[in-house]
């Protein structure tokens, strides 16, 4: 994860200073950030998923009960 954040951060500004093209840093860069991004949200949805698994479960089961 924390290699997708730094790695894409360095080619955009590699391309910012002209270090490599636009279209190479901006492509890397994109697939860098945006595995990063991607996994955070999975974390976030994986964890609200968890969590609300858990309730519901407990409330179906006080309802088939009476």
């Amino acid at each position: 994860m924390v290699i997708g954040l730094s790695g894409g951060s360095l080619f955009l500004l590699a391309g910012f200073f002209s270090l490599l093209p636009w279209a190479v840093s901006g492509a890397m860069a994109g697939v860098l950030l945006g595995s990063w991004f991607g996994g955070e949200i999975k974390k976030r949805l994986d964890g609200a998923n968890h969590e609300g698994k858990g309730d519901q479960g407990g409330k179906i089961q006080e309802e088939s009960r009476a």
